[in-house]
């Protein structure tokens, strides 16, 4: 395993500090990597890892401390200065720009920055070894999640940095698609690179990492082995002790809330299912099955056949707002669809309830009541914000889908549609998440629930539908609820029958 030891590092962080407003991102932050290592990097939402990328990558200046890079001072202004000194960023929030070609994205930085474009060949060889098998031609726009965030590790890679800096690389990803960024990293790093890697995945960071480094409050309070259990990792990162929560079995399941009979929709293909009243019935499979154009049929938000019923009575929601005065209610992992980011902490909150507080036919609006249940709101979910009129991009991005959650609740469901809700969310973060939903669950809301985290659909549905291909070819339940059966079925290897 690579190690500092007495030789200089490539890349060294002394006592880095920044502010924004009263808000201390960065409080000291000190790391050291060495040139053939790949070192970890966690920590909760807030805790200041963008913030360092970022200070590190030439975005924001730092305002006290100092950068070294290969044994000299390194202060970059922008983000070019970073990728002309050899550092690349494959950021979680992708830097693509939707309406340029994947061609033209991949070979950006060459041409902003002067540097002779990639061959045909390296691009192709290497969107091959990532499973990448678009056309070069093909508008970002068109590409899915997870290919928009391979495709923006692959502009990184094709710059030949000295260093990777990866920003949740693996959010989007399924299992294979993890499995070939791994070896494609591990290939880089073999060849005299090093790496970077921020996820709160802590599996993925314990499996790839020589060392992890663990941020709170802005600076680095611990140094961890691979070896290091989740818990001590978890302890560490929350400042406190964290035991593994047990499985939630839920309320007191209830009747019938919501069924769905023979949907089709893009992706979709004659899926039914029923969700009763304090039940949380998972979406599993593979990324990419139908699970996600499922719940976005579901709330109206894409064409759709079928049949719904909620409460027992006939549902056909035509769009988003009519699937909300009916009682469904979505939340979204994907921030940049659910965020309104210039906007109020308040405004992003009451963003769908304002029918609630409208009077005489909306001709005013019920303004101190709306304000008082927002700050009830964000007092119930411990949002950690500056007050109501704090604008939603100050926030971290845990406290952002504790907003959006929060949205959804001021609705006043009686079914909430989770869609990945936790994507790049840190585990303290997470759980307090889930335990908002269970404690929803017990005061009988019915809940569909799809993550692209095996862990947390075992952990918290009581049910799991399994899709591939836009059907589902497995329920699992009770004791057949096992990681085992459950990725078996992803794969198409049917050990139940269907129902």
């Amino acid at each position: 395993m690579p190690t500092l030891g007495k030789a200089e590092p490539l890349l060294e962080v002394r006592g880095l500090v920044k502010r924004f407003g009263s808000t201390v991102a960065l409080d000291g932050a000190a790391l050291g990597l060495a040139k053939g290592e790949i070192l970890g990097l966690v920590g909760a939402n807030g805790s200041g890892k963008s913030t360092l990328i970022r200070a590190i990558a030439g975005i924001v200046l730092p305002d006290r401390g100092e950068i070294r890079w290969k044994g000299q001072a390194f202060r970059p202004r922008d983000p070019g200065a970073a990728w002309r000194a050899g550092i690349a960023v494959a950021h979680q929030e992708t830097s693509l720009i939707p309406q340029l070609s994947l061609w033209e994205n991949l070979t950006l930085p060459h041409r902003a920055l002067g540097r002779p474009l990639p061959t045909l060949k390296e691009i192709q060889d290497l969107l091959a070894s990532l499973g990448l098998g678009i056309p070069l031609e093909t508008p970002v726009s068109r590409l899915s999640a997870a290919e928009r965030q391979l495709a923006e590790v692959a502009k990184a890679l094709l710059w030949r940095p000295e260093l990777l800096i990866l920003d949740e690389p693996t959010a989007a990803l399924d299992r294979e698609q993890v499995e070939a960024l791994f070896s494609r990293v591990r290939d880089f790093v073999r060849r005299g690179g090093s790496c970077l890697f921020v996820s709160h995945r802590l599996g993925e960071v314990r499996s790839l990492c020589h060392r992890i480094l663990i941020l709170r409050a802005g600076r680095v309070v611990h140094e961890a082995e691979p070896t290091s259990s989740p818990e001590e990792l978890l302890a560490h990162m929350a400042g406190r002790d964290v035991s593994p929560p047990p499985r939630s079995h839920g309320a007191t399941v209830g009747g019938e809330v919501l069924r769905v009979e023979n949907l089709w929709a893009p992706g979709v293909q004659g899926v039914s299912l029923e969700v009763h009243r304090g039940e949380v019935v998972g979406l599993g499979g593979l990324q990419g099955q139908g699970q996600r154009e499922l719940l976005l049929a579901l709330f109206g938000a894409i064409p759709w056949r079928g049949r719904l019923w909620l409460d027992g009575r006939p549902l056909f929601p035509s769009d988003p707002s009519e699937a909300l005065r009916s009682g469904l209610a979505l939340v979204s992992g994907d921030r940049q669809e659910m965020a309104f980011p210039p906007r109020s902490v308040e405004e992003n909150l009451l963003a769908a309830a304002w029918p609630r507080f409208a009077r005489w036919l909306g001709a005013w609006l019920q303004l101190d009541q709306a304000r008082q249940e927002a700050l009830n709101m964000a007092k119930s979910l411990d949002l950690v914000y500056g007050g109501l009129e704090t604008p939603l991009a100050n926030l971290s991005g845990g406290n952002q889908q504790k907003v959006f959650l929060g949205r959804a609740l001021l609705v006043r469901p009686k079914v909430l549609l989770l869609d990945d809700p936790t994507v790049g969310v840190d585990p303290p973060t997470r759980a307090t998440f889930y335990a908002r939903v269970q404690e929803l669950a017990n005061r009988g809301l019915g809940i569909l629930l799809y993550s692209s985290d095996e862990e947390e659909l075992l952990r918290h549905a009581q049910r799991v539908l399994v899709m591939v291909r836009g059907q589902v070819v497995a329920i699992l339940e009770g004791e057949k609820l096992t990681r085992e059966r459950l990725l078996a079925a992803s794969l198409g290897v049917r050990n139940e029958p269907y129902g």
